[in-house]
């Protein structure tokens, strides 16, 4: 059977927060484990941090706060980080 890949948006996530990209999450054979951490795995304190990051992401063309974000080396890959916690989430850009 092939893989199946599609694009998913992210709960609670404010169309009026993408003013500059989209951001969605990758869903592979119907599983989504960014959606599923989101939901049922992080604290709130954390999915709030998750939440203003992805925010900053979508409203500017560069993120530039590096305790937010951080690219990670030799790869077109970024990893967001939400401060004081241990929440990671990579992420990459489709342009």
């Amino acid at each position: 059977m092939a893989t199946a890949y599609r694009l998913e948006k992210i709960p609670n996530l404010k169309a009026e927060w993408e003013t500059r990209k989209r951001i969605y999450a990758l869903v592979v054979n119907g599983k989504c484990a960014v959606i599923n951490y989101l939901e049922n795995v992080i604290s709130d304190n954390e999915l709030r941090s998750v939440m203003v990051t992805l925010k900053l992401l979508g409203e500017q063309d560069v993120v530039r706060n590096t305790k937010k974000v951080i690219k990670i080396k030799s790869h077109d890959i970024w990893e967001l980080r939400v401060p004081k916690g241990e929440t990671r989430i990579s992420f990459f850009f489709l342009w």
